[in-house]
């Protein structure tokens, strides 16, 4: 009961920050060029989605289902998904950077061009990451659990759905849609944790969170879409999603 009301309560709380990032928190900056060949850039897109989107399913099913062996890494107190880890971070650089030749100052990793929707990312997480310590159980972790957070999933998945997909389809549909289809796209790839994976049995297999913890996270990838348009750097978003994720963690242990 307390995370269906966690939930539901952020669902509007999210909305009012899609609204204000979107009309009051800095400015568009230009929009990147529209490609020369719009079918490949979509083309690219929707193939690092869905390779992703496959990798995902896979990890999940084979933890909770298939029972089969997966390739983990030990770092510190975390096991991390090895081929999954190296998809998310091959599967853009090969594309963006190997392919078409764009830099990594093209893909966000530079410091913000606007400091306002920077900074405002950067008090979401803040705002966000208290809400959950306030509203669910939080307990210590180990430091090397939280360092590793800042790498995977905060890193790993702004650059692979921000740089990987949201700026490729930019370059195809304009900035409004593509943090919009950027933000569905983001929430739609969690749909094996969500449904039969980590936050399913998390959950109990509880559907109503299934699916308010879906819509969250479409929020939250339209949010940081608009936000990193007008800052055009990932620092502050990746800073943002790792407080929202573990600033809970981080108070805990004070």
């Amino acid at each position: 009961m307390q995370d269906i009301i966690e939930y539901a309560f952020m669902l509007p709380v999210t909305a009012s920050f899609i609204a204000l990032a979107h009309y009051k928190i800095g400015s568009y900056p230009q929009s990147l060029p529209r490609s020369k060949n719009v079918r490949r850039e979509l083309v690219e897109a929707i193939g690092i989605w869905g390779v992703l989107f496959v990798s995902v399913a896979y990890l999940m099913l084979c933890r909770y289902f298939l029972f089969r062996y997966y390739p983990f890494i030990k770092v510190g107190s975390r096991l991390l998904p090895l081929p999954h880890l190296f998809l998310m971070l091959e599967a853009p650089f090969l594309v963006e950077v190997v392919i078409n030749k764009r830099s990594l100052y093209d893909l966000g990793i530079s410091i913000p061009q606007s400091w306002v929707p920077a900074v405002a990312s950067i008090g979401f997480g803040v705002l966000s990451g208290l809400f959950r310590y306030l509203i669910e159980p939080s307990y210590p972790v180990p430091w090397d659990y939280l360092v590793v957070g800042l790498f995977t999933p905060a890193f790993t998945e702004e650059w692979a759905y921000r740089t990987g997909i949201q700026q490729k389809l930019e370059r195809v549909v304009g900035q409004h849609k593509s943090w919009i289809i950027g933000g569905l796209l983001y929430g739609l790839i969690h749909v094996p944790t969500d449904f039969f994976g980590t936050l399913w049995m998390a959950s109990l297999g509880n559907l109503y969170i299934a699916l308010m913890l879906f819509v969250n996270q479409c929020m939250f990838g339209c949010l940081w879409g608009i936000l990193f348009i007008k800052c055009r750097s990932l620092i502050p978003i990746i800073i943002s999603h790792y407080l929202t994720n573990y600033l809970p963690f981080i108070i805990a242990r004070f």
